[in-house]
This record gives structure tokens, sequence and C-alpha cells, in this order.
């Protein structure tokens, strides 16, 4: 069921999660999205809670033991106002939100969401908790409005990023805006619009669009192109990934505009279209 989001998250959801015994597995493709999770398990009720950063690999990955997962996924400027964090360095890892909030801060959300029963409810509530923590804050500095809105005008244009263009808009240098990026973000400009494209054609192919037209559509120079994006990407071939989106035993989920494939019980999503050495690993 559609609803409206506030401008830090991009998506709310649940699912099962059944757990690292289990055959089911997710298939989670590289993303220009962050997800905040909450993980509650069957047989230990504790709950974990953690924030994915930038995923620049696919990675195929299964929950540590049986239970739900509420999720948010953030837009850059969520999550740089959540965390207020350089993640230079710090791409393709999972840290504990302990880490960005304190003790007494994140008892309450403990309490609060297992006082509620309700998965999706839950899952509104930690949404909530993300927005109301945002507003809390200080504003962001220069860089990370730079790099937030950047980074929002990459995803949402619709044709081939222009970045030089985009550097013009903003009246900030290439070196200046390649130092923001990868400072704040982990990556460069140019590679955050490759994730970008990359999942725009990968939306695609798995609402059903032919090779050649995906490829055409998402600015890649022939259907090679898009296969060897693809071999990087998802360490699938097009086909296979079209083959797996549209089976029976898959649920392809659309979450604002990007897909992510799962083995495992449905996603019910609620979607919006539109440094440290101690950090460990995911």
């Amino acid at each position: 069921m559609s609803r409206t989001l506030p401008q830090h998250v991009a998506a709310l959801g649940w699912l099962v999660t059944p757990g690292r015994d289990a055959r089911a597995q997710h298939l989670a493709l590289p993303t220009d999205l962050f997800m905040a999770t909450v993980h509650c398990g069957q047989a230990q009720p504790a709950l974990e809670m953690s924030v994915t950063l930038l995923r620049t690999r696919p990675e195929r990955f299964c929950s540590r033991a049986p239970g739900e997962l509420a999720f948010a996924l953030l837009t850059p400027a969520g999550l740089l106002a959540l965390l207020r964090a350089p993640l230079d360095g710090v791409t393709d890892r999972r840290l504990l939100l302990s880490q960005f909030c304190g003790k007494g801060e994140r008892l309450a959300l403990r309490d609060a969401l297992q006082a509620e029963a309700d998965p999706q409810r839950r899952t509104a509530l930690f949404g909530a908790w993300i927005e109301r923590r945002i507003g809390l804050r200080h504003r962001l500095g220069a860089p990370q409005q730079r790099v937030a809105e950047a980074a929002a005008l990459i995803q949402h244009d619709t044709g081939p990023p222009d970045l030089a263009a985009l550097r013009r808009g903003l009246r900030v240098s290439q070196r200046q805006l390649e130092r923001d990026f990868r400072f704040w973000l982990g990556v460069s400009p140019a590679a955050y619009a490759r994730l970008v494209r990359f999942q725009r054609a990968a939306m695609a192919l798995a609402g059903g669009d032919a090779l050649c037209r995906a490829a055409a559509d998402h600015a890649f120079a022939d259907q090679s192109h898009l296969h060897r994006a693809f071999r990087r990407f998802a360490s699938l071939t097009p086909r296979e990934f079209s083959q797996l989106a549209a089976s029976r035993h898959t649920e392809r989920q659309a979450l604002a505009g990007r897909v992510v494939v799962l083995d495992a019980p449905p996603l019910v999503p609620s979607p919006k279209r539109s440094r440290s050495d101690a950090l460990a690993a995911r």
C-alpha cells in the first residue's frame, strides 16, 4: 500500500527472515540507497539495529536467525543527516546503530518497537523515529548539503547523467565535488552515476524489457556494454537476472526505483517513487 513518506526515508518495509540454515537467501543488487534495519529474532527477541552503507557490489546474504526484519531505505540526504559521519573507505559495510546514537535513545527505541506487536506499525514507528532524530539535529554543513543535492540530481535525472552540467549548476569544481563525494559517500560522482544507471537498466529488465531496449534506454553503448555491467555489478548475465526476476520462486520488489530480488517470503513495502577503524565489515 502506497503512502506519503518524508524526504529522508525513500521506502519502508518488512520481511520474514528464514535464518542461516535455511536455503532461502536474498540477492541484493548494488544500489544508491542506504538501509537502516531492526531485526527481531524468533528464539531471542532482542533487537539488532544496524545501518547498511552504499552497496557497490552484489551480495547474497541471509539473516543470522529466523525472525522479522523492519527496514527503512534512506536517501543520501537522510543517511548523511542520520549518521553525520564520513563514509570514505567504508562502503559495503553494515554498522551497528549504537555507534551513532546514545544508549538512552537506543533503549527507548528498542522498548517502543518491542511494545508494538504489528510488524507494519513497528516499521512505521522505526521510520518516524529516523525522521524525528534527523529533525532534532543540526542542519547539514555546506559540503554535505552539496553532496546530498548532487546525489539527488543524479538519481532523479531521467537521461544520462551530465556531471559537467551538474558541477556548473552547483557552482563547484570537479576536484571539489570529487573530494566531497568520496569523503561523505565513499565513492566518486561517476561511480555513483554508474550505480544509478545500472539500477535503471535492472529495473527495465526485471519489468520485461528486451536487452537491446534496456541498453538503448539507459545510455549503454550496446548490448555487450550492458552485459559487461551485469557481470560486474550482479555476477549474473542479463538473461540469468531476467529469469531470476521472473521465476515463480522469487519475489521481485521495486523499492523507490531500485530492484532487489528475494528468494524468501515476500516483502511488504511502502514505496515512494519519485571513519573509524572500529567500523566492522558486514
